[in-house]
């Protein structure tokens, strides 16, 4: 329900409504939550949604709605943290005979480079396609797409905040080790 209602409340706060004939295909689909055990698509779709999270944060920052631009970004973070767990839970669903410690950090120690590469090669197509559209004049149909992108990423925040509770999870066990602040 709170996500039907955030939905509405962006598509009706924004400048730009989302039209049902836009030309313009969305960043994200249903379809793309179809993974079947690929966890490079997995990661490249969580890439995708935090790289649209962080693009609708930045314009709602612009429509002056800061606690929007917020949570957004929060959004943005947790599918950022979905990207490398991905590949953390791929790992931990090796034989016994596979697993071993040093494999789990090296694994960690990739994740945590896909967790901001990912998405920010993600974030460049989107600001190039952003940039392109304004010159082009198809502004609102590109914005109309990140919208409905964002939409279908949140419907799988429920997805998103298992990993988020997973990592929880290894972070209190000590099999991760977090950065020093």
């Amino acid at each position: 329900m709170k996500l039907i209602i955030l939905t509405a409340f962006l598509l009706l706060a924004s400048p730009v409504s989302a039209a049902e004939d836009s030309e313009r295909a969305p960043y994200v689909t249903q379809e793309d939550f179809l993974f079947s055990g690929d966890k490079h698509k997995e990661a490249r779709t969580w890439a995708r949604c935090a790289a649209l999270y962080e693009t609708i944060s930045d314009l709602n920052r612009v429509w002056e709605k800061p606690a929007l631009a917020k949570q957004f970004s929060n959004f943005g973070n947790g599918a950022k943290l979905a990207v490398g767990m991905t590949f953390v839970v791929s790992n931990l669903g090796t034989s016994p005979k596979e697993f071993s410690q040093s494999r789990f950090k090296a694994t960690w120690r990739y994740a945590q480079v896909a967790m901001d590469e990912m998405p920010s090669v993600e974030l460049t197509g989107i600001n190039a396609n952003m940039e392109s559209a304004k010159i082009n004049g198809d502004l609102k149909k590109e914005v109309q797409a990140i919208i409905a992108g964002v939409t279908v990423c949140a419907k799988h925040l429920e997805s998103q905040q298992a990993y988020i509770d997973m990592w929880r999870e290894l972070a209190t066990s000590g099999l991760l080790a977090l950065p020093k602040q």
